[in-house]
This record gives C-alpha cells, sequence and structure tokens, in this order.
C-alpha cells in the first residue's frame, strides 16, 4: 500500500508527488499496488484547531486520491481511520478501518469511556511463587526504598520489566488477588516484583494474580498507564513475547 504524508510526518509522499512515487513502484515487478492510505496525528483530540488539522488531513488524502485516478491509476483499497477516527470521524472510513487501542477494548480518548460501547479483553495474570514472613524495618528490593512498617507477609511474583511491566510502577500499584487488593513493594525488578499480603494473609503459593484485565474490581491497563502517565496502548503492547498467551472466545 502507499502511505501518503499528509501531517503525520512519519513515513510517505506528499500528496503532490504520489504520481512519481506509484510510476516509481510501476518498474518494481516485484511489487503488487493494492492500497492507498495515511495516517491522522490529532484525531484523539478535541481541541478545535486539532479537529480542523484532522480534516484537512482527510482533505489531503482526498486529493492525492482525485489525483491519482485522474492519473489513470486506480488507488485501490482506501483506509485512514485509527481507533480515534472510527468513533469520531465517519467520512475517515473509506473502505476500511484500522482500530488499534480499540480492538482491545479501551476507548481512544478517556472522555469517551462509558460512551463507546466497549470492554477490555486483554487480561495480564501471574502467580505467586514465595511467600516470606518479613519483620518490622526490613527492606523488600532493590534500592531499600520499602521498609515492612511491621511484621507482615510478602508474596513474590515472577513478573517484571523484562515482561513489560514498567519499573516507574514501583509503589504504585496493587494487585488483585481473588479480588482482594495488595500493595505492589519495592522496586520491581527484572523478573520479579513483591506484594505485600499483609500480617495475617490467606494467600498461598500459586495462587494467581490479576496484573490488569480480569472483573470490574481488577485494575485495567487504563489505570497502570494513568500511574505513570502514559497511554493503555503502550501498557498492551508493552508485554513482553516471552510471556505466554492464552486466546479464549
Amino acid at each position: 500500500h502507499i502511505k501518503i504524508d499528509t501531517g503525520m510526518g512519519r513515513i510517505g509522499c506528499r500528496s503532490e508527488s504520489v504520481l512519481d512515487v506509484v510510476k516509481e513502484v510501476e518498474t518494481w515487478t516485484s511489487l503488487h499496488w493494492e492500497g492507498t492510505a495515511t495516517h491522522l496525528s490529532v484525531a484523539d483530540s478535541l481541541d478545535p484547531d486539532d479537529r480542523d488539522y484532522t480534516e484537512k488531513q482527510l482533505e489531503r488524502f482526498t486529493e492525492a486520491v482525485d489525483r491519482l485516478r485522474q492519473g489513470g491509476y486506480n488507488p485501490g483499497m482506501l483506509h485512514a481511520a485509527n481507533s480515534s477516527a472510527v468513533v469520531l470521524y465517519e467520512n475517515s472510513y473509506f473502505d476500511m478501518v484500522r482500530p488499534g487501542l480499540l480492538a482491545y477494548g479501551y476507548p481512544p480518548i478517556p472522555s469517551l469511556s462509558g460512551i463507546v460501547p466497549v470492554k477490555p479483553v486483554m487480561e495480564l495474570q501471574t502467580h505467586v511463587v514465595f511467600v516470606k514472613r518479613v519483620y518490622s524495618g526490613e527492606s523488600i528490593s532493590y534500592g531499600r526504598i520499602w521498609k515492612a512498617p511491621q511484621e507482615t507477609t510478602i508474596g513474590t511474583l515472577p513478573i517484571g520489566y523484562a515482561d513489560g511491566l514498567p519499573r516507574r510502577l514501583s509503589g504504585k500499584l496493587s494487585l488483585s488477588i481473588k479480588g482482594s487488593r495488595y500493595p505492589l513493594v519495592g522496586r520491581i525488578c527484572m523478573d520479579q516484583c513483591m506484594i505485600d499480603l499483609g500480617r495475617d494473609s490467606p494467600v498461598k503459593r500459586w495462587e494467581p494474580v490479576t496484573v490488569f484485565g480480569g472483573t470490574e474490581a481488577d485494575p485495567t491497563a487504563a489505570d497502570l498507564a494513568e500511574l505513570v502517565g502514559t497511554i493503555p496502548y503502550e501498557i498492551t503492547c508493552g508485554i513482553n513475547k516471552r510471556v505466554p498467551r492464552v486466546y479464549v472466545e
């Protein structure tokens, strides 16, 4: 597919040079041109200036498509809509749409939560692999940034930043076990992290732990993203390929 740079500034050719690009493509017998696309840079913004910019991008894309047709070319399948455009710009649909974050069940704009009829479909689970008693004043993990304020029980989980659990979540996140939340304590390690199970915890080794997803009572990828100042997409896409995937209908 040929990409038209209508204002994203990432890849693609300008509208006015699209015919030159097509002529170059025609010289390559290994290339088969099947579609034409663009990408919208601020479709997720409700700011009036940004909305005008998005409409301008769509105009530029349409101009490029018209230029192709006037030059005697069939532009093939046309597509421009990312998740935000699917929700906010019906005139961006063309022949197909490209939802990303929306496919994970998250609205592209937080203000649309509860309005867009989607729900998270991805769940990240781990389990408790080690349980131990610690005493008041004992420290947990690198840097000794957390010390037990009183005698308690610590559970170790086999998930860390190498798996996609951002180190920036250290000390900020509570994970879910059977509907109850337990705070993550100490720094997240490469392959492990620790949670405070409390003084008289019933949690045992091998019990499943929900990092995000699951039930409505569990944290979501959006919750994790908010804690570290990013977008849910970075959380969902950041899960390392070494984490096993289980697909369910």
